[in-house]
């Protein structure tokens, strides 16, 4: 969440197939990998800009 800014959905990983959807704004710079064998995934960022500035919230 940017400061100031209402809360923005950016991607999602499905449990059980480990499918992943990802919104407009995080395609192609965001990626959610995932840990085999463990319930651990992590959200990887590149290309980084001043925008991105913001606290990331994880949801199960």
């Amino acid at each position: 969440q940017a400061p100031g800014k209402e809360l923005m959905w950016l991607a999602t990983i499905k449990s059980d197939s480990g499918r992943k959807s990802y919104s407009g704004v995080s395609q192609g710079r965001f990626t959610l990998p995932r840990i085999n064998g463990q319930n651990t995934v992590t959200l990887q960022m590149i290309n980084l800009k001043a925008e991105d500035t913001a606290t990331y919230y994880c949801a199960k």
